[in-house]
């Protein structure tokens, strides 16, 4: 049965949280009110911050600073009072990371030792106890974070539950009750340290008693990885919006595709009008979802049938930040988000900086669900910083960028690299690989006309290419469109005409 074929490789305990907690996340996402789900939070906010200032020294450092360093100070926790706790970032729990830790006899040496020994496609579950997830470290630190059996169960079943939210209904579920084997493909990368690995290997590990499960590993060529596909046809379907995104260029190119899965699944990367286009176009019978998650919160967010985000919180806490840490008003993009996680317990993580920028809007969604409707914006790509003709600096936000690709008749992925400063590479994959003379120069003249409009068409020097495949970035198999290998510059900056122009002395290139 499809709930059974959702439990993951734990023990019996964590196979009962798991499934009581799917069965509260559909009933929350169903029939919650807002004020349930504001009462809901703060009730699990209020016992995280008792748990962290009684048994975790990192935490409770923390919380005496802004004044909570007594039972009474943290007994009923206003967010208002919240917000006092000074934030945190990755280097810093990094650096005194067995504070922060609920069972201290763990050291960063044993971390480092299951990271030397596991291998790709395994489990790492410290002491048979804890699981180790990694940051990727493409923000120039990497990370390692915690969980134990019970809030690992928890964060997965809330994702699986508002993944696949519109198909858990009795006649969805009737239909492979009896007779019928559901088939659950994963495309993901085999980095043990990668929750989206992880989700995938844990669920293989008892599912296969109820459900075909299957991982194939994105370090394998596209064409063996429909073939794979092709021979086992899966119904539900999980992976990169870029790495299937080059599944669907392939079909519409005239590849032979035989596998039409019901639900798609995509997370761990923005999902692009570009890649939302052509996976589309190339399944359209799909239902296609996406998650939004980190590895240090799972359940940050998920898409509903109406195609819109929204906020898991009931299992998370998120602020929206300007870059000086005052809060984000609402219906604007923040710089940043503090994410507090409510359910891990072992290595709390509160008040904590993620530099993703996103806009939580005051409208309600037309799909009738409490939740509140976000938009996400540049998740994984570089801001680029370029001088114009001018000398003087101009910051071109990455969506603005998209937007010029979208233009470009043919293109089925791209990549743009600010490999020095002003000079950049632009990567480009046709759908027809014998158009890629005429993809090319499309993409550098529309390139080059919207440099030129925004006052770089001399100073910017442009190389347009044609690739096999987009390089991807780091073990945890993430693909980025806009990357920067320049540094940026920290200044001060004002919008004028869609992007931020900064006004410094003559500079040259």
């Amino acid at each position: 049965m499809l709930l059974a074929a959702l439990f993951n490789g734990m023990p019996a305990m964590s196979q009962v949280v798991f499934a009581a907690e799917l069965c509260r996340a559909v009933w929350r996402d169903r029939r919650a009110s807002e004020k349930h789900l504001r009462e809901f939070q703060a009730k699990r906010l209020n016992d995280l911050i008792q748990h962290a200032a009684a048994r975790v020294p990192f935490q409770a450092e923390r919380l005496r600073k802004a004044g909570m360093g007594s039972a009474r100070d943290t007994s009923s926790v206003s967010l208002e009072k919240f917000s006092e706790i000074a934030p945190v970032d990755k280097s810093e729990m990094m650096r005194k990371f067995q504070e922060t830790i609920t069972d201290r006899s763990v050291t960063i040496e044993e971390v480092h030792a299951v990271d030397k020994n596991t291998k790709p496609g395994s489990v790492p579950w410290l002491r048979n106890q804890y699981l180790l997830s990694k940051t990727s470290g493409t923000t120039g630190t990497a990370g390692w974070f915690l969980n134990d059996g019970r809030s690992w169960a928890i964060q997965r079943a809330a994702v699986m539950a508002r993944t696949i939210r519109d198909r858990l209904i009795p006649s969805e579920l009737a239909r492979f009750a009896f007779g019928r084997r559901y088939r659950m493909g994963f495309l993901v990368t085999d980095c043990p340290f990668s929750v989206s690995g992880q989700s995938a290997a844990t669920s293989k590990q008892t599912g296969w008693l109820f459900a075909s499960i299957r991982t194939i590993s994105i370090r394998d060529s596209v064409d063996q990885t429909i073939k794979k596909l092709n021979a086992f046809r899966p119904h539900f379907l999980h992976s990169y919006p870029t790495y299937l995104e080059m599944i669907a260029v392939e079909k519409l190119a005239g590849k032979e595709v035989r596998f039409s899965p019901e639900i798609i699944s995509v997370g761990s990367e923005p999902l692009l009008p570009t890649a939302l286009r052509v996976i589309k176009q190339a399944f359209p019978k799909a239902m296609l979802t996406n998650q939004y998650g980190s590895t240090e919160c799972i359940p940050l967010g998920n898409q509903c049938s109406a195609g819109r985000m929204h906020l898991n919180t009931d299992y998370v806490l998120i602020e929206p930040t300007e870059r000086s840490g005052a809060p984000t008003p609402r219906n604007q993009f923040s710089d940043h988000i503090l994410i507090t996680n409510l359910v891990n317990k072992f290595q709390p993580i509160i008040r904590y900086r993620i530099d993703d920028s996103i806009r939580i809007q005051d409208e309600p969604c037309e799909c009738g669900r409490s939740f509140p409707v976000f938009e996400l914006r540049g998740r994984n790509d570089s801001v680029l910083d370029l001088l114009n003709d001018l000398s003087e600096w101009i910051t071109f936000p990455p969506l603005g960028i998209v937007t010029v690709m979208l233009n470009i008749e043919g293109l089925a992925q791209f990549q743009v690299l600010h490999e020095a400063q002003n000079v950049l590479r632009i990567r480009c994959i046709p759908i027809n690989r014998t158009q890629s003379n005429l993809v090319t120069a499309s993409a550098e003249a529309e390139f080059t006309k919207f440099l030129r409009q925004n006052g770089c068409g001399r100073s910017v020097c442009l190389n347009v290419e044609s690739v096999e495949e987009i390089p991807r970035i780091g073990d945890g198999g993430k693909a980025r469109q806009i990357v920067s290998l320049v540094e940026r510059k920290g200044c001060a900056t004002d919008v004028h005409k869609g992007v931020q122009t900064t006004k410094l002395d003559k500079v040259t290139v």
